[in-house]
């Protein structure tokens, strides 16, 4: 759902996987084929399902395949939050969201090269490097030239720096 860009479905499937499996008080999981105890708890631990669901998460706040980064591709109108989460490239890549709209992003390049995200906004963005404008533009990806070890700042044109 979240490669797909289903926002509010890929959102809520991760709550009910959440819901569902994540019953051990400790904050472990189990799963659906071994019902053991009352309340359907299962005697061992199910150690796969915490990696979905961080996998399934990481996928609806940031995606980096195809040598594009896609920021926030799917997550829901309703969040609230920052994360920060390594990209395919060598980037370091950190936002911040406000009612599912992306208001800033933080690109650290690692290694350096050239950098291609998937703008998240409709309207004109600017990429900045030291509070100096790099490039700006309104086309549906924004590319530029990383340094190794630069961080870039990204927001739409109309935002305060």
């Amino acid at each position: 759902a979240a490669r797909l860009g289903l926002r509010d479905q890929a959102c809520r499937l991760l709550a009910q996987h959440a819901e569902r499996f994540q019953r051990f008080r400790y904050g472990g999981w189990t799963s659906n084929d071994s019902r053991v105890f009352p309340g359907g708890l299962s005697s061992t631990p199910f150690l796969d399902a915490g990696g979905l669901s961080a996998t399934a998460l990481q996928e609806i706040l940031l995606q980096s395949h195809g040598g594009v980064i896609r920021i926030a591709p799917a997550t829901a109108a309703s969040w609230s939050g920052s994360f920060r989460l390594r990209a395919e490239g060598g980037y370091l890549v950190s936002a911040e969201l406000r009612g599912g709209e992306v208001r800033g992003v933080q690109i650290e390049s690692l290694w350096g090269g050239r950098c291609t995200v998937a703008s998240p906004w409709t309207r004109p963005w600017r990429v900045r490097r030291d509070g100096r404008v790099v490039v700006e533009g309104k086309e549906p990806r924004i590319e530029f030239d990383a340094a190794r070890c630069a961080k870039y700042s990204i927001q739409p044109a109309d935002a305060l720096p």
